[in-house]
């Protein structure tokens, strides 16, 4: 930026400040007239052309999303893909692509047996004293299955089980814990004394 010359000290300063910060002298008219006179054609121009720069920049985006929002040919010519889930088994089933045994089959992978295990061991059997807890969890054979797990208790006065697995021991007596995944059941004793 140009420095502005003080007419009465003959220093140059910034054109920013009014008055000269040396002897305090204001800036003439005919300075101020200069200052103005100094913004030549070629800037104007290539502001207008920078403008111009950004508001096709904003057109091509705007088109551009306009586009991917609009079904096209390319998409109408891709295989389809099909995403159920049946009996507790997700998978996906489509023509075309490309995978590894470890993506996702189209096999349907079905559960033949179920187990509950009582803090991560098979019992048959769990005691516990009133007010006491335990975790059951359950395994599937063959596969560990993604498919939500229903507990429910035989006698909910004697033991209450949490959707988690959690058992709490409410009264004095025996009752069965059940879970049941898909079609498949698994029972556990739990005596309370």
């Amino acid at each position: 930026m140009a420095k502005v010359k003080c007419s009465r000290c003959d220093r140059r300063y910034s054109p920013i400040r009014l008055k000269c910060p040396y002897c305090g002298a204001h800036r003439s008219r005919n300075t101020v007239r200069r200052e103005r006179e100094d913004i030549s054609p070629a800037k104007y121009i290539i502001g207008a052309l920078v403008l111009l720069a950004l508001i096709a920049a904003v057109a091509v985006l705007i088109i551009m999303s306009m586009k991917n929002k609009a079904p096209d040919e390319a998409q109408d010519a891709a295989p389809q893909t099909e995403f159920s889930q049946d009996e507790g088994v997700n998978s996906v089933t489509g023509e075309g692509g490309s995978g590894t045994a470890n993506d996702v089959t189209d096999e349907k992978v079905e559960i033949t047996a179920v187990k509950i295990l009582a803090d991560g061991a098979e019992e048959e059997e769990v005691s516990l004293s009133e007010g006491g807890t335990c975790e059951l969890t359950y395994k599937t054979e063959p596969v560990e299955s993604e498919e939500l797990a229903i507990w429910t208790s035989d006698d909910e006065a004697i033991a209450v089980v949490m959707q988690n697995g959690q058992v709490t021991a409410v009264g004095k007596g025996t009752t069965a814990v059940n879970v049941k995944i898909g079609d498949k059941t698994d029972s556990i004793i739990i005596r309370v004394d």
